[in-house]
């Protein structure tokens, strides 16, 4: 949980799916199914 006003980064290699974590916590993609 962050309080207050906070600034807030995901690093990690390309293709580690930081996009992909950003698009599922923002109900753009799906977060359940099948893989």
């Amino acid at each position: 949980m962050l309080h207050g006003p906070t600034i807030t980064g995901i690093i990690g290699p390309n293709g580690a799916g930081k996009s992909t974590l950003l698009k599922g916590m923002l109900g753009i993609i799906p977060h359940e199914g099948q893989a």
